[in-house]
């Protein structure tokens, strides 16, 4: 993405109180915000402000000036891709009243991933944060940045994901941000001064799939496999050499993970269940707690040969009688208790399993399903700590820019200020069922036999 790093700002003049607010319902909005130039059209209408940038070579913006800017705030805004080229979109703030466009860049790039990049008072330009965000929908997405001394913290829809420190900057303008050949809409741009919010990792996650999405989830295995949100379930479909990892990004030690899974059609041999996982710059570890549809249950590590152990504790896959078909439903569930080597496996209350090979630190945990199989998955719950409680998130129901549509967006280069290529962080298949996630060099492999 390249930034417009030597605009030349025009100072305007307004009255701005140390909280700010707009939510482009009034009829003057348009005298409160300057294009930084002629390839910006900015259209209000609808209480919302919709934004296009034609240039191909340098983003652009729409500017505000305030009369007191504060030194600790939080800024927000709603923020929606739109077109078929569009990039990405997000704000600035502590921007310089005139002379270089000097601030912090905050933007939503491809609806995967938010990205902070700082223009410095010598016209550098430098990435502080690039990093991939599960909660980003493929609608409006609220943004917030909030800052104190030097401390900020960005968050995307109401969900942490990352923090920075820099010094060079303390307060200043804002600003609207798209980049080259991009059209957005935004809505709700606020600053509540004196007012920082603190940033945690997570410690739980749950989901019973009730709300028509799946934020939070990210995955990596085989390209193209089926997984959506039906009949307020998971619903994974996966054809022949196809496997898939859905995963929920978590670092985790003492924990609980559950999930109810139905066995919906295909192979009854091949396996299906929760896993937990690591990072490595090489090979992703893997640990596998799986039943199939025959009946069988295997606890495994990635790159060994999984062994099938025949239980009558899991159900498996539909009875059929006379043309009746009745799906069973397995309750599955991985804890691992404080000062404790073992990963106890239960299924439907028993204990299958007490698993002591596990020796990389876990950061994610989800639901896998291997090749040919059509699979449920509902009420999964991953947390911390032994009492395996955690809400349920929350639907996104705060979506003023619902009424525009969105169609859609397109893979394209990402650029740092500099104008200087940067590599995608996307997930591509290498061969048979090893897999890639996020970049080239990460892969997990499991082998069946």
């Amino acid at each position: 993405m390249k930034q417009l790093i030597a605009a030349v700002l025009l100072c305007i003049s307004s009255v701005a109180a140390e909280n700010f607010t707009e939510d482009f319902s009034a009829s003057d909005a348009n005298t409160r915000w300057k294009a930084s130039n002629e390839s910006l059209v900015m259209k209000f209408e609808n209480g919302a402000c919709s934004i296009t940038n034609s240039d191909e070579q340098y983003s652009s913006f729409a500017f505000h000036s305030l009369s007191d800017a504060p030194e600790t705030f939080t800024l927000t805004a709603m923020v929606m891709l739109t077109g078929q080229e569009s990039q990405s979109a997000g704000f600035i703030c502590c921007l310089a009243s005139s002379g270089m466009a000097t601030g912090y860049y905050v933007s939503i790039v491809r609806n995967e991933q938010i990205s902070v990049d700082k223009v410095g008072s010598s016209g550098t330009g430098s990435t502080l944060v690039s990093k991939r965000s599960a909660f980003i929908t493929s609608g409006a997405n609220k943004l917030q940045l909030s800052k104190k001394d030097s401390i900020f913290n960005v968050f995307c829809n109401d969900h942490f994901v990352a923090t920075f420190t820099d010094k060079e900057f303390s307060k200043g303008n804002i600003a609207l941000l798209v980049s080259t050949k991009t059209s957005a809409v935004f809505d709700d741009v606020s600053i509540t001064a004196d007012l920082f919010i603190e940033g945690h990792d997570p410690t739980c996650f749950a989901d019973n799939f009730d709300d028509g999405d799946l934020l939070g989830w990210d995955s990596f295995g085989s390209e193209g496999v089926e997984v959506v949100n039906a009949d307020k379930a998971m619903r994974i479909s996966t054809d022949k050499d196809e496997n898939i990892y859905e995963v929920v990004d978590l670092p985790l030690s003492t924990f609980v993970l559950k999930v109810r899974v139905s066995h919906r059609g295909g192979s009854t041999i091949n396996m299906y269940g929760l896993f937990i996982c690591g990072q490595s710059e090489s090979t992703i570890p893997v640990t596998g707690f799986a039943i199939n549809g025959a009946r069988n249950f295997a606890v495994f590590n990635a790159g060994q040969n999984i062994q099938l152990t025949p239980t009558t504790k899991v159900k498996g896959a539909a009875y059929v009688d006379g043309g009746d078909t009745t799906w069973y439903v397995d309750t599955l569930e991985v804890i691992k208790r404080e000062a404790s080597a073992e990963y106890l496996f239960v299924v439907n209350g028993d204990t299958l399993s007490r698993f002591t090979g596990v020796s990389f630190s876990v950061t994610g945990a989800g639901i896998f399903c291997m090749d040919s199989l059509t699979v449920l998955a509902d009420d999964f719950l991953v947390a911390q700590g032994e009492t395996g409680e955690c809400p349920v998130r929350q639907v996104l129901r705060t979506m003023p820019l619902s009424r525009f549509n969105h169609t859609g967006y397109v893979t394209a280069r990402r650029f740092d200020l500099l104008g200087r290529g940067l590599p995608l962080q996307g997930r591509t298949v290498t061969h048979g069922i090893s897999i890639v996630r996020r970049t080239a060099e990460t892969r997990v492999e499991v082998f069946v036999k």
